[in-house]
């Protein structure tokens, strides 16, 4: 198993190894929002989980904005 308490994976910083599901290990993270969250190792090492869903939100807006939306 890898270790990954202390490591910050862009927004996300993990606090510490949550429950496993199955045979994948979960990590508990702290969004830079202020917001936690439950995820599994393979989504933060691959780069599929960056934030709790508040970058996708704030991304959304932005492009609206752009678009006189």
């Amino acid at each position: 198993m890898i270790d990954l308490t202390g490591k910050r994976f862009n927004r996300l910083l993990v606090l510490a190894r949550g429950p496993s599901s199955g045979s994948h290990a979960a990590w508990r993270v702290r969004c830079a929002c202020g917001n936690l969250s439950l995820v599994s190792g393979d989504s933060l090492r691959r780069g599929n989980t960056q934030s709790c869903g508040c970058l996708s939100a704030e991304r959304t807006s932005a492009d609206n904005a752009a678009r006189g939306i």
